[in-house]
């Protein structure tokens, strides 16, 4: 399986700092999870399946939308390095 995006919008003035913060506390060495924007992430499930389904939680008991959509390894690899400064 290839990496997944996972985009967090929020229904109300839900602040996205918890969701993520909940989804740390799940996996605190979330090494291959990199955060693309403030509602946006980049995840490797075979490594951060807790990080995953924390965020996933969370946001649903913050009564936010989500969505998650797989992403080709190329992609990943220009998102990766994109971040490099």
């Amino acid at each position: 399986m290839n990496k997944l995006i996972v985009i967090v919008n929020p229904k109300s003035g839900t602040d996205l700092s918890n969701i993520h913060k909940d989804a740390k506390e799940a996996q605190p060495n979330a090494s291959e999870v990199r955060q693309i924007s403030d509602r946006a992430w980049l995840i490797d499930l075979h490594i951060s399946l807790s990080f995953f389904a924390a965020l996933l939680n969370s946001a649903h008991k913050r009564d936010c939308e989500f969505f998650v959509y797989e992403v080709a390894d190329i992609i990943h690899d220009r998102i990766a390095l994109s971040g490099q400064g």
